[in-house]
């Protein structure tokens, strides 16, 4: 479970996404649990760069608790010694384009191996 302040953060970023709960309230604050329940930041980052890039409208609740139960179970194939991830089973990836840096999170490859 990762930290209040960063699972906010990491729902801030769905702001531009349309019916993004604009008013703090339930609605948020419901966002905000299903976001921490995370096993980790770099989950958690992870499920939020891939909403952010394919989604038009902001995830409901039901639907990050599904996608972090999703990345959950891969987790539970990660090597726990691997050097790449240190056993969480994804990495961070960094990417120039057209001289701007982007980030994200990919699954690692001792991952991909044991589901191959």
């Amino acid at each position: 479970m990762i930290e209040r302040h960063v699972a906010a953060a990491q729902v801030q970023r769905f702001e531009g996404l349309d019916w993004f709960p604009r008013e703090k309230g339930a609605a948020l604050t419901e966002l905000v649990k299903a976001m921490q329940s995370a096993p980790n930041e770099i989950v958690a980052e992870h499920i939020t760069s891939e909403l952010v890039h394919a989604a038009r409208e902001c995830p409901k609740p039901a639907d990050l608790y599904r996608m972090i139960g999703q990345e959950r179970e891969k987790l539970e194939t990660a090597t726990n010694n691997c050097r790449a991830c240190n056993g969480t089973g994804m990495h961070i990836i960094t990417r120039t384009i057209k001289g701007i840096e982007y980030s994200g999170a990919t699954d690692c490859e001792c991952r991909q191996r044991k589901t191959a």
